[in-house]
């Protein structure tokens, strides 16, 4: 029997294979549940056993519970300044975005350099479309991270480059601080290349391409965008030639590689815009 691998074959696939496991995991989450549950039956004041319960409550995707349990905890601590902190975050997981933004707002008041707040609070800001002060957290919390991932700063980037006062440029610009920072991340150079293009900044994005072409294993999906951004910038010559290239990177793989779908489909896009080229639509 043959498998066909494509995208919605291999997501079913992987999908059958990994449905035990998940199950398992939503099976004992439910079981750690219950039990947490009978011990608070007989410790109700204890509170670090409804945070416990939140926090299962939470990873289990019932937010009701999680904030039922929270608002009790809190009744039995009302002084602990952290919990609305803990309600933020919940808020924000269960996208509940303006309900985050009144905790998250009331926990920076005491607390206004918490990095987690700020950047629960600039996700928030978001997607409420405050992008002015969305962008205001992240420039605030990300410089205070000690260990920030990409996400930090594609999410920052994706805040400028939605600002009309910063923009694509800035988000460039953000990027490039995170590159000096954690390294030329892939994601982040991606991103900065739309952003590029999107300003219409062809040598920047070819820089950047080039850059992506040196570290790439495999070079011949960065060559078919730099192809597509010379047509952009209308220097055909130069596109006709990396097309060319990719077509003689794939013809040199060996003959079981070189037949793989993946490797045909570049052959087969690298051909479809020589074409293009040589006979342009009228």
């Amino acid at each position: 029997m043959r498998i066909s691998w494509s995208k919605s074959g291999s997501t079913t696939l992987l999908c059958i294979f990994l449905l035990p496991h998940l199950l398992c995991a939503h099976g004992n989450l439910h079981k750690e549940i219950e039990t947490l549950s009978a011990k608070i039956e007989v410790s109700p004041l204890n509170v670090d056993l409804w945070l416990e319960r939140a926090g299962l409550s939470r990873q289990h995707r019932d937010y009701d519970g999680a904030f039922r349990d929270l608002v009790s905890a809190r009744e039995l601590d009302p002084n602990a300044a952290h919990y609305d902190l803990l309600l933020g975050r919940l808020m924000v997981q269960a996208r509940w975005y303006k309900s985050a933004l009144f905790y998250l707002n009331r926990f920076l008041k005491n607390k206004p350099g918490d990095v987690d707040a700020l950047l629960l609070r600039a996700k928030a800001l978001y997607v409420t479309f405050e992008i002015f002060e969305s962008c205001r957290d992240y420039d605030l919390a990300i410089p205070m991270l000690k260990s920030p991932q990409p996400s930090h700063f594609l999410e920052q980037a994706r805040a400028h480059a939605s600002h009309s006062k910063t923009g694509p440029k800035v988000a460039i610009g953000r990027l490039e601080q995170g590159m000096r920072r954690i390294g030329a991340v892939a994601t982040l150079q991606e991103a900065a290349l739309q952003y590029e293009l999107r300003l219409r900044d062809f040598t920047g994005a070819l820089a950047r391409v080039d850059q992506l072409l040196s570290d790439a294993p495999r070079k011949e999906r960065w060559l078919i965008q730099k192809g597509q951004i010379l047509l952009r910038a209308e220097r055909i010559d130069e596109a006709r030639i990396v097309f060319n290239n990719v077509l003689e990177l794939v013809d040199a793989l060996p003959k079981v590689v070189r037949n793989r779908p993946i490797n045909q489909d570049l052959k087969q896009t690298a051909e479809a815009f020589l074409l293009e080229i040589e006979v342009p639509n009228n």
